[in-house]
């Protein structure tokens, strides 16, 4: 019989040498625009094309600025 092996240290992202970004809110903010921005198909759909292709193109120009602010946000700093 083989002795179960336990793992009893805790490594973290940081001890491994793995980069994390800050926590933040841009990645729910870029789901509730992209919503948004599919709702805008829907208003299309009723007849309404130019509000709802104005809608499609605003939460398009929106998304691509939130996602550009979320990507190139900076990891943490190094830690001395």
């Amino acid at each position: 019989s083989v002795p179960m092996h336990e793992e009893t240290e805790t490594k973290t992202a940081k001890s491994l040498g793995i980069p994390m970004p800050y926590p933040t809110i841009k990645p729910l903010i870029a789901a509730v625009v992209m919503t948004l921005m599919l709702s805008g198909f829907l208003v299309v759909r009723t007849g309404a094309t130019t509000i709802g292709f104005s809608m499609v193109i605003g939460f398009a120009l929106a998304f691509a600025v939130t996602m550009y602010a979320w990507l190139y946000a900076p990891l943490e700093p190094e830690h001395h």
